[in-house]
């Protein structure tokens, strides 16, 4: 996998009528753009975004090296009680790899691919970086720790099977 590279940061999240911006659908809308940054300035090519069925969604779905990734994004202003990594138990597994099968069958052309499953969390206020020029570096681990501003990144790759 090549070295990320740097590129503009994603656009602002959108104000409900009453002009705010808190809230969890902004916050995690947020943190989405910024995964999907992430992965793309580290080589991954976004193919699907929130790609849903009646059982469960897929956050973000990307190929790499001939390699196609299940990426489930979490964000977590605090890391009470584990953070985000810790959120993504047996039950949220299972839904996963559900709706992994779920999109190779509607999607016979990536049926041939290798799979993964990767877990990438940001824990921090993802609202506040708004006007930060992200630097994002992946790293060579399997853990990718980056500090953004207020938030930090951990991208866990292969996290479960």
């Amino acid at each position: 996998m090549q070295r990320c590279r740097s590129v503009p940061p994603p656009p602002a999240p959108r104000r409900s009528a009453s002009g705010a911006a808190d809230g969890r659908l902004p916050r995690g809308a947020q943190a989405e753009r910024l995964a999907a940054l992430h992965l793309e300035r580290c080589g991954v090519r976004i193919i699907a975004r929130n790609f849903r069925w009646r059982g469960g969604e897929l956050d973000l779905i990307g190929v790499a090296d001939d390699l196609l990734l299940f990426v489930e994004v979490r964000q977590r202003t605090r890391a009470d009680f584990g953070g985000g990594l810790a959120s993504v138990d047996f039950r949220k597994r299972r839904k996963l790899r559900r709706a992994a099968e779920v999109f190779r069958l509607r999607r016979p052309e990536w049926r041939a691919h290798r799979a993964r499953f990767d877990v990438l969390a940001l824990e921090g206020d993802v609202l506040a970086l708004e006007g930060d020029v992200l630097a994002l570096e992946a790293g060579s681990g399997a853990l990718d720790g980056t500090a953004v501003g207020a938030a930090h990144l951990v991208w866990v790759k292969d996290a479960f099977i």
